[in-house]
Parts: structure tokens; sequence; C-alpha cells
């Protein structure tokens, strides 16, 4: 008994090859033939959702690889969980038997709602791709490799960079509270025909301050600021 029309993929009912019997457990079967085209989509396998009587199955994959070897997947059942024991119970497909009983308004328009899925096998087929699966299985996809990147730096070495940058800040530092200028210099008044001498007035040059770093190299530090 099919029940899906795809070119490619073949989907039926196993019930020991007759109709469907009262209260006998069943199968459906996937499989793609070998005039499925896998290449319209690339590296995609193919994702069957199946619904019966209106319950949801347990969802099954078919890869290129069962295809060439000709092989199928089956789908005998669904899972529910139950609230009260907090487990979770599997459950086989089964046709169960149908019975006629007399009742009022409020049952028959359940009913009703439950007769129009009831007996009715609906698959889905979709193209999808496949990242993997859980690790318990025992099938592990890795990636191919990693790729790491990062800023590249000249002579020095990222460590080496810290140091120095701590260093100059605590040189900083020092030198703020060694040479700090708490107020302006004031201006020098000198009358109109005095004589002004550049090199004479021009103030000493402060002493240069030499520091070597943790990498070994000198940095030279100079006060510009007056005495």
């Amino acid at each position: 008994m099919a029940v899906l029309d795809v070119p490619g993929i073949e989907v039926a009912v196993q019930i020991n090859g007759r109709d469907s019997i009262d209260d006998t457990e069943f199968t459906i079967r996937y499989k793609a033939s070998p005039g499925y085209n896998w290449e319209g989509c690339r590296d995609h396998v193919l994702r069957f959702w199946t619904f019966a009587d209106g319950l949801n199955l347990s969802k099954k994959i078919l890869f290129k690889t069962d295809a060439l070897y000709g092989r199928c997947i089956r789908n005998g059942g669904f899972s529910k969980y139950d609230q009260e024991t907090k487990e979770t119970r599997v459950y086989n497909c089964k046709f169960p038997p149908i019975s006629t009983v007399d009742a009022g308004r409020e049952h028959v328009t359940e009913d009703s709602c439950v007769a129009k899925k009831l007996g009715l096998i609906e698959v889905e087929a979709y193209r999808s791709t496949f990242a993997g699966i859980p690790i318990h299985t025992g099938r592990i996809y890795r990636p191919l490799g990693y790729a790491i990147f990062r800023p590249p730096f000249d002579e020095i070495g990222e460590a080496e960079i810290l140091v120095e940058l701590e260093r100059m800040e605590q040189l900083e530092e020092s030198l703020e509270e060694k040479y700090g200028v708490d107020e302006e210099s004031r201006p020098v008044k000198r009358e109109i025909d005095e004589v002004y001498n550049h090199t004479r007035d021009q103030p000493p040059r402060q002493p240069a301050k030499r520091s070597r770093l943790a990498s070994g190299r000198e940095m030279q530090f100079v006060d510009l600021t007056d005495d």
C-alpha cells in the first residue's frame, strides 16, 4: 500500500503483505531508488516526517549511501513521554479495532474529529542538510580542522608588549609625581631698553633620564616643564 508518490522515492506500509487488519502491528518503509536525483541539491539527505492517526511518529533520515547499497529505513512506532511516571515509552504502530457505540452528541462530535485522521498515514519528505547525530549513537562527526587567527607582532612577543605597557604606565606616573608643576610659570617683566640675551636667559635643559625595559630596549625621557 503506497502512501507517497515521488519519482525515485518509495514509501510503503508493510503488514505481512496484506491489507490492514484489526489489532495488527505494521511498519513503514522508506527507500530511495537509483532513479532519485541526488545531484539536484548538493550534499543533502532525505528527511521523513510521518503521521499515523494524527500522531507524529519518529523522524527518519535516509542517506545517499543507503540508496547506493539498496538499504531501506523502517519506522515501526513512536515515543511518548508519561508525565506520571516521568518516563518515555516507545509504542509500536498498530491498527486498532473499530466498533460502533451509540453515544450522545458530544461523543459523536469528538469521534467525528478523530475519525478524520483515523487510519490515515501521511508521509512528508524533505531535502535537508545533516549536521551530525548524538555521540551516544556511536557515530561522531568532527570538523575537518581548526583555524585560529591572531594579530601579527613584529619583533616583540605579545607577553613582552604587555609588560612594556605596564612599565610605561608606571614610569609615567612616577614622572608626573616627581616633575609635576603645581603652578604655571610666571613671565619675567623686562624694561624697554633692556637687552635680552637668548643664550644667557635661556634656562638650562633638564638632564635626560634613561630607562631600560624588560625586553632590553633603552628609553629616554626628557622633562619639558619649567622649574
